[in-house]
């Protein structure tokens, strides 16, 4: 069983490194291609640090473990929005002062609430249809109103965060962000590996186990980006509508 919990913990720490990474390539390289700062912290970022809720899932939900899958989804919004936002309110008081970000919260909310009903009919294709639509509404909803906001603070903690005051080189970020992709591929495949096999032996519910550890783990990116200096807590509040959307 030692070996079962060793093997989980360097998921998670495999997780979080390559997430974070995952999340400044990307972020980099969105500003390099000519993306608006402001629109790099809402989207880029924000499906950066959900990248390992939307592995974990599919991982377990390809290996059989729908159960697993949906508690560490659960579970990791719960995070979300009660230790990593604690966490930020624990360090600075959070004066949100970001127009988008007043629209992002009603979102996340419809977002949760779409997913506790597909989840409570039953998670099936047609489900899964309207959620991935529902996303994509979200998604050209925040791309609007990030373009209606340039002034907005979150293009200047965007900046801050990706740390862009000198232009991004690909030969460099190209490389970060396809190795934070495959860590995160890898740390999500060894925690569901053997997170699953740890509740089988030790007589755990899936659902506890998802609750926790997965969620837990996959909730590791947010609370690594919004707890860096910039405190770009857009990737929180979206990460939450992004992880229950998908």
């Amino acid at each position: 069983m030692l070996p079962l919990v060793a093997l989980s913990v360097l998921g998670l720490v495999v997780l979080a490194l390559a997430a974070d990474h995952l999340v400044l390539g990307s972020g980099r390289l969105a500003e390099r291609l000519g993306l608006q700062p402001v629109v790099v912290g809402v989207v880029v970022i924000g499906f950066g640090t959900s990248a390992p809720e939307l592995v974990v899932t599919a991982t377990a939900s390809l290996r059989g473990r729908t159960d697993l899958a949906l508690a560490g989804l659960v579970g990791s919004n719960i995070v979300n929005v009660t230790l990593i936002l604690g966490v930020c309110g624990l360090a600075a008081a959070l004066a949100v002062r970001s127009s988008v970000l007043r629209r992002e919260a009603p979102l996340s909310v419809a977002a949760v609430t779409l997913f506790a009903i597909a989840a409570l009919s039953g998670l099936g294709f047609g489900a899964g249809a309207v959620l991935v639509v529902a996303l994509a509404g979200a998604l050209v909803l925040l791309l609007r109103f990030a373009r209606q906001a340039p002034g907005d603070p979150v293009a200047a903690e965007t900046a801050d965060y990706l740390e862009t005051s000198v232009r991004p080189r690909l030969a460099a970020e190209v490389p970060r962000t396809l190795l934070g992709l495959a860590g995160t591929l890898l740390g999500a495949q060894l925690l569901v590996a053997n997170a699953s096999e740890l509740a089988i032996q030790a007589g755990l519910s899936p659902d506890l186990v998802g609750f926790t550890l997965v969620a837990l783990g996959t909730s590791l990116p947010e609370l690594v980006t919004s707890s860096r200096p910039s405190g770009v807590v857009t990737a929180t509040w979206w990460s939450a509508t992004c992880s229950a959307a998908t």
